[in-house]
């Protein structure tokens, strides 16, 4: 069975999904990011042991210079592996108070979306919230 395969603390999260499809998304992606280490790195089985950082990011142990994150969200499931630190995230646009901006963002990214046009100001809201979710 697939869950054998996969971290302790992927099977205690894997329960408290309450929905299936949830479930099988995040299963299937440690089994991603695992088969990902196998053809690039030969890593298999218990040679993957997951730590975590101050923030709670997911490390390699004992492969430092090996980073990764993945993703399971909606219908997409993400799987980066890299050399270097590595974030990535995926945001839905939608219709939101572009003034939320002012109240998490940096004075410079506010200005950056306030120099886009009325109907690019949501698009530019997203692109700066994706890359600050991309670096944790």
């Amino acid at each position: 069975m697939l869950i054998s395969g996969i971290s302790e603390e992927r099977k205690i999260r894997l329960k408290r999904y309450q929905h299936l499809n949830d479930r099988w998304r995040s299963l299937s992606a440690e089994i991603l990011l695992r088969y990902v280490l196998y053809l690039h790195y030969g890593l298999i089985g218990d040679e993957i042991i997951f730590t975590y950082n101050s923030n709670g990011k997911p490390l390699l142990y004992n492969h430092t210079y090996i980073y990764f994150n993945i993703l399971h969200y909606g219908e997409w499931i993400l799987c980066g592996v890299s050399d270097v630190p590595i974030g990535i995230d995926i945001e839905r646009i939608s219709n939101i108070d572009i003034s939320l901006a002012n109240r998490f963002f940096h004075e410079k990214e506010c200005l950056y979306i306030s120099q886009h046009s009325e109907t690019e100001q949501i698009k530019a809201f997203f692109q700066i919230r994706t890359l600050k979710e991309c670096k944790h």
